[in-house]
């Protein structure tokens, strides 16, 4: 139940769209300081989550796997594209 409502409340606040690219097509919530390294009191906080389409999702595991650096994830988030 916390993780549904964790989920649903950050889809809210971001406006239920990815914050790198914009899409509204299959968004997800995204850890920015992963689960496995970040506080129990982090895991749930929404400040800790940010909406991202799969596309997007995919894109920074695939690179990055469980990479926890923010400077890195935000120079990544600012660099934003469209997909195809």
């Amino acid at each position: 139940k916390r993780k549904k409502e964790w989920r649903e409340n950050v889809l809210l606040r971001d406006g239920f769209k990815c914050k790198r690219c914009g899409s509204r097509d299959n968004v997800t919530v995204h850890h920015i300081i992963p689960k496995s390294i970040c506080s129990p009191e982090l895991i749930w906080d929404e400040t800790n989550a940010i909406a991202l389409c799969h596309a997007c999702h995919s894109e920074w595991h695939d690179k990055n796997g469980t990479c926890s650096s923010f400077v890195r994830f935000i120079a990544w988030l600012k660099s934003g594209k469209k997909h195809d």
